[in-house]
C-alpha cells in the first residue's frame, strides 16, 4: 500500500496558489506600506513633501510605487486601498475629545487644499471625500464608517466597476494630504503615536494577504 494518496501530489503541486474563494492583496499591501512611509518621512517637513506638488501621472514614481507583476492587480487600484486604508485608521485613531477640534481644523484646510491641487480639484470632489471621512471618527457606527469608505471607493470607479485611474491618482493624493495633517498636530508624541498605530495596522494585515472575498458570513448573497 503506498504511502501517500495520489491526489496529496496534485494538492502539493497546488501548495503556492490561492484557494478558490481567496484573494492575494500582497501588492496592495506593499504600496499601502510605501504611503506609510512616505507620511512618515514627511512629518518635518510637510509642506516640502514632493508627492504633494507632483502632477498625476508622476505620483506612482515620486511615492516609490513600482507597477505590479500580477496581471490581477492595479497600480492605481492598489494606491486608492492604500490611501482610503491610511486615510481612515487615522481618523478611528483620534480619540472623541479631539474629533471636534480635529474636524474643525480639516475643514479649514480645504481651500488650501483645493488651490493645491490645481486642476485635480475637477477631478474629485474634496468635500463629499470629507464628508465620507468623518463617518470614520472615533466613536463611530462601524456599519456607517464602513459606508462612507466604500463610497470613497466607488467614486473613483465607472458604472462598469472599472477603475478611473485619473480620479483614483487624484483621490489617493488628497488622501494623503489629510493623513499628514492628522499626523502634524501640535503633540509630537501622538504624532509618533499614530504612525504606530498606522504601522501595527498595516502589519497585522500583511500577516495575512491571502484573504477570503468576504469577510462576513453575511456579506455573501445567497
Amino acid at each position: 500500500m503506498p504511502l501517500f494518496d495520489e491526489n496529496d501530489y496534485d494538492n502539493a503541486l497546488d501548495a503556492d496558489g490561492i484557494p478558490e474563494g481567496m484573494v492575494d492583496v500582497s501588492y496592495n499591501l506593499t504600496v499601502e506600506r510605501k504611503l506609510i512611509d512616505c507620511l512618515s518621512s514627511s512629518i518635518d517637513e510637510p509642506i516640502l513633501s514632493p508627492w504633494m506638488f507632483c502632477s498625476l501621472d508622476e505620483l506612482p514614481t515620486v511615492l516609490g510605487v513600482e507597477p505590479p507583476v500580477d496581471d490581477d492587480d492595479d497600480l492605481c487600484t492598489a494606491l486608492l486601498l492604500g490611501g482610503v486604508a491610511v486615510a481612515t485608521t487615522l481618523m478611528d485613531a483620534i480619540h472623541e475629545d479631539y474629533v471636534p477640534g480635529l474636524l474643525s481644523h480639516l475643514a479649514s484646510l480645504h481651500d488650501q487644499i483645493d488651490a493645491e491641487q490645481g486642476d485635480e480639484e475637477s477631478v474629485i470632489e474634496p468635500r463629499y471625500l470629507f464628508s465620507q471621512l468623518v463617518e470614520s471618527c472615533e466613536p463611530s457606527d462601524p456599519t456607517a464608517a464602513r459606508l462612507g469608505m466604500m463610497r470613497i471607493l466607488d467614486s473613483a470607479f465607472d458604472e462598469n466597476e472599472e477603475v478611473l485611474p485619473e480620479k483614483a491618482l487624484a483621490t489617493c493624493k488628497y488622501l494623503m494630504c489629510i493623513a499628514l495633517a492628522v499626523l502634524c498636530g501640535d503633540a509630537d508624541d501622538c504624532t509618533v503615536d499614530l504612525i504606530e498605530i498606522l504601522k501595527e495596522s498595516h502589519a497585522e494585515r500583511a500577516a495575512e494577504p491571502i484573504i477570503p472575498y468576504f469577510h462576513d458570513v453575511d456579506d455573501v448573497e445567497d
